[in-house]
């Protein structure tokens, strides 16, 4: 697996700084989704109702809350599909981080070992 910053060209800049730079952008874009999924959340939590009751003298009052109930739990179990769905992302997006930063780790541990040439020890 080849990382998108072990690849740079002359012209580019060092690559520590283009993954900094896309660090920087990541840490941005997570920043922006985390305040619409609260203000999603919020929005989402005012709409449904806290409360259901029901009068068991009618029922088709029942038939109503029993529809309105499996409503709630059908959005619930779309919104948990959503969400493992989601950490599958996070979670294979992690693992390319990691695959690229032991790329780098092994690519900066040959650029140290290289010995200098003229140097004497």
């Amino acid at each position: 697996m080849q990382c998108p910053e072990a690849s740079t060209s002359e012209g580019d800049d060092h690559p520590y700084e283009q993954f900094l730079a896309g660090q920087r952008q990541q840490v941005l874009s997570c920043k922006a989704m985390r305040q619409s999924k609260g203000a999603k959340a919020a929005q989402t939590t005012d709409q449904v109702p806290n409360k259901v009751t029901c009068n068991s003298a009618n029922p088709s009052r029942k038939d109503e809350v029993v529809t309105e109930l499996r409503q709630q739990l059908s959005a619930k179990a779309e919104e948990c599909h959503h969400l493992v769905t989601r950490l599958d992302a996070m979670e294979e997006a992690s693992s390319k981080i990691l695959s690229c930063q032991m790329q780098m780790q092994e690519k900066f541990i040959k650029v140290i070992s290289i010995p200098l040439a003229g140097t004497i020890y």
